[in-house]
């Protein structure tokens, strides 16, 4: 899958451990490089949906049109399809853009 990011700063902690264990503790930088190299390593969003641990599922509200991905416990990697998808057919999403490493569900 094509991934984007919303800011060089998201990318850069998110492609380095060491930057997000220093921001995140390792627990927390582990589970996020692992959701970023499964999503690197998916054809389609539907492939994300197949691991029951990444526990993907849409967004509502203000955040209608939007995925969350579990990293640990509360915290979630937040994701918008880009490109031309259809949001009720999850293999026809191929490009994302990550919005947010580490949302505080709760």
């Amino acid at each position: 899958m094509e991934i984007e990011f919303v800011n060089a700063k998201t990318k850069k902690i998110a492609e380095n451990f060491r930057k997000a264990r220093k921001l995140y503790g390792k627990e927390k930088a582990e589970k996020i490089i692992l959701r970023i190299n499964e999503l690197k390593a998916a054809n389609t969003l539907k492939d994300i949906k197949n691991l029951p641990q990444a526990r993907l599922h849409p967004l509502k509200i203000n955040r209608r049109g939007q995925f969350s991905i579990d990293t640990i416990r509360q915290y979630r990697i937040i994701i918008k399809p880009t490109g031309n998808y259809d949001i009720n057919n999850l293999k026809t999403i191929k490009k994302i853009k990550i919005l947010d490493l580490n949302l505080d569900t709760h």
